[in-house]
């Protein structure tokens, strides 16, 4: 039986920050000022997190096998993540655009494509016995597992 301090299970987006003087208007064009790029999504997130505290966190979710899924799956082993639970497909990755100003206001443009909701026996989770779990809401069906 593995152990698992935190098993974070929900949703993860690779995201693609633009820094910005000020937020487009309507018809407007911008020049970004910078520019990130990194896995995200609130369960994703949350699992490095909790590795980066010093505690054994792992991650069930989907990534896509496209190059979004592939730097967001190494970037969670990186940075100490269990990626075990993780299922992977040819639906792609979902991308988040954030837009964001000095001051730290933001817009969020999120596409998920045709990425579903898994199914409740998407993932096996009999060899895992976590002491904690975190669901973030968005892959609502493995709740009822």
């Amino acid at each position: 039986m593995e152990k698992i301090d935190v098993l974070c299970v929900g949703h993860a987006a690779y995201d693609l920050i633009f820094s910005v003087a000020q937020h487009p208007g309507v018809d407007e064009k911008i020049v970004a000022t910078a520019f990130s790029e990194a896995g995200g999504g609130p369960a994703a997130n949350a699992a490095v997190a909790v590795a980066r505290l010093g505690y054994q966190a792992a991650f069930a979710g989907f990534l896509g096998e496209d190059v979004y899924g592939e730097k967001h799956w190494q970037e969670l082993r990186q940075n100490g993540v269990d990626t075990r639970w993780i299922i992977r497909g040819t639906t792609p990755t979902p991308l988040s655009a954030i837009i964001v100003k000095p001051d730290g206001k933001r817009a969020l443009i999120n596409y998920k494509g045709a990425c579903k909701a898994l199914a409740a026996d998407s993932i096996d989770f009999s060899s895992i016995q976590p002491k904690v779990i975190l669901f973030d809401g968005h892959e609502p069906y493995i709740l009822c597992h």
